[in-house]
Order: C-alpha cells, then sequence, then structure tokens
C-alpha cells in the first residue's frame, strides 16, 4: 500500500480509474516504488490483476496495468498483464465489508492457459489499484 486510501489520494485514484486518467499512472507509481523501496520488499515480476472482459471492454484500459507498467520501469522489473485470467465477473468492491469483498474475488482469478506458466518459480508482486482486502494477508515487509 502506497497511500491511504483517504483524501487527497482518493480522488487521484477514482481519476486514474473512472475519468480515464491514465497521467496519473507514473506518478501513483513512483509512490508505490517509494513504499517498496523504503521496505526492502522485492520480486522477480510484477503481475496486474485482470479486469473482467466486459469491465476492460467499458473503461477502455486496465488501470493496474497502467501502474504495473510505470512501476516496472522505475523498480527495473519485468511486468505482465497476461500470467492471469479474470474467468468470472465480480461485483465492485466499494460496497462491500471486508469478508464481502473476500468472498467476492475467491475463486475469480486463475493463471492463463497461455501464459500463466511464467509465473512459475517466480516471486510475484500483485499489482492492483486500490487495496480493499489486503492488509491481513499481505506478508510483512509490504505492510504499512
Amino acid at each position: 500500500m502506497a497511500v491511504d486510501y483517504a483524501h487527497p489520494w482518493t480522488g487521484l485514484i477514482q481519476a486514474l480509474k473512472f475519468n480515464d486518467g491514465c497521467e496519473l499512472a507514473p506518478p501513483l507509481a513512483e509512490l508505490m516504488a517509494q513504499r517498496v523501496t523504503s521496505c526492502g520488499a522485492s520480486a522477480d515480476l510484477l503481475v496486474a490483476l485482470p479486469l473482467h472482459e466486459e469491465r476492460l471492454r467499458s473503461r477502455g484500459f486496465n488501470q493496474s496495468w497502467l501502474l504495473a507498467q510505470a512501476l516496472g520501469r522505475q523498480l527495473g522489473l519485468p511486468a505482465t498483464a497476461k500470467a492471469l485470467t479474470r474467468w468470472r465477473r465480480t461485483e465492485h468492491q466499494v460496497a462491500l465489508g471486508h469478508r464481502e469483498r473476500r468472498l467476492n474475488v475467491q475463486g475469480a482469478f486463475m493463471p492463463d492457459p497461455l501464459h500463466g506458466r511464467q509465473l512459475e518459480g517466480q516471486h510475484i508482486a500483485l499489482i492492483d489499484d486500490v487495496m480493499t482486502t489486503g492488509p491481513p494477508v499481505m506478508p510483512p515487509a509490504w505492510r504499512p
């Protein structure tokens, strides 16, 4: 988690996600890079969480992929948007409680049949725009 999901960050993240604010990905990724560097975390591969095809079609881009690309450039790490697939549509997480969020995404992702092998033997970092259920299961090095 690079920043708390509170003012002014919520507005910037929402602008990236819902208002075609693609130019915000590099500065937000810079904040992520600073956090990763300060806590000494490491990974071999950055993996963007995929959007369901319907959401990708309506939004026109995957904000997690934009962040993963920018973060990869800043940290000198490879990034991919092809290793995982989102095989079922999920509800937006914003109105759900912690338990409901976990259930909502449970089983929604799987390795992509064509590209998932690149995950084997890799220490991966999953990249998403907002961490809604992460803190209880994050490794200690990634905790704020």
